[in-house]
């Protein structure tokens, strides 16, 4: 993937990420009372977006016959 398809990923992501963040851990973020495992929760609210972007637009290029 080329640095601009890896930026787009991010930006969905982080959309995304603090949409999933906000309903999902909103009493955490609002009380900032982290423990280790919030933590690990808001980061796979992060990466789930992002994984999904990359891998899709991946398979959209391939499905084209581009190269990635």
């Amino acid at each position: 993937m080329t640095s601009e398809q890896v930026f787009d990923s991010i930006k969905i992501a982080i959309v995304v990420g603090s949409i999933l963040s906000m309903i999902n851990q909103y009493d955490v973020l609002i009380s900032w009372d982290l423990s280790s495992t919030d933590v690990l929760r808001i980061f796979f609210n992060y990466l789930v977006p992002f994984s999904v972007a990359s891998i899709s637009r991946a398979m959209h290029i391939k499905k084209e016959g581009r190269k990635l």
